[in-house]
């Protein structure tokens, strides 16, 4: 992901869907004002206090924030889980200041077969709502308002198989080129000016 941070960014940085702060301590090296939110409050106020950082209970698809105020708009992992990913992705680009930048992560649709067949086998423990868009269905919301400046991909395999972690990095490399292929799809937009 890092490969596609813009250079760019800059301003005020809002991350989306912070869960358990895995990501979010990423983004400490990147900014040094960072807003994280969750639609959890116990995870915004958690993951907030950690990490000693500013927080907020938010609906990604009803972000209370004016618009145009932060840079960079991060989000991984988050939009699937809202009732309506395109309405989260317009959210996220009418919070994020003109000429400033998104960057999204989340599940490849093509795979969504095979988390289902995980959920439905008890194999794969989360069981709660899950809509993948397709990544023209991601390009195109994104487009609304913006320009996808970048589009990339990780996990050619699912993490969860064994070894699978070793061989990951070295298969993630080619991310700008397999990215059609991965569990997950990133994008970076740029917002309209």
């Amino acid at each position: 992901m890092r490969h596609m941070w813009p250079s760019g960014a800059s301003g005020p940085m809002l991350e989306v869907g912070c869960g358990t702060g895995a990501i979010t301590r990423g983004l400490l090296d990147l900014t040094s004002d960072l807003l994280v939110t969750d639609v959890s409050a116990k995870l915004a106020a958690q993951v907030g206090s950690i990490l000693r950082l500013t927080h907020r209970q938010a609906d990604a698809t009803q972000l209370p924030f004016e618009s145009n105020s932060f840079g960079t708009v991060f989000s991984s992992e988050c939009i699937e889980h809202t009732p309506n990913p395109r309405l989260a992705i317009q959210e996220m680009l009418r919070v994020c200041q003109p000429g400033g930048y998104l960057l999204i992560t989340t599940p490849n649709r093509l795979w969504y077969p095979v988390v289902r067949l995980a959920q439905v086998t008890r194999l794969r423990k989360f069981q709660g709502n899950e809509l993948f868009l397709s990544i023209t269905d991601l390009v195109d919301a994104a487009e609304e308002h913006g320009k996808v400046v970048a589009i990339g991909g990780c996990h050619l395999l699912p993490w969860q198989l064994p070894g699978a972690k070793r061989w990951l990095p070295y298969l993630d490399a080619y991310g700008a080129y397999l990215y059609r292929a991965m569990v997950n799809v990133a994008i970076c937009v740029r917002k309209n000016p």
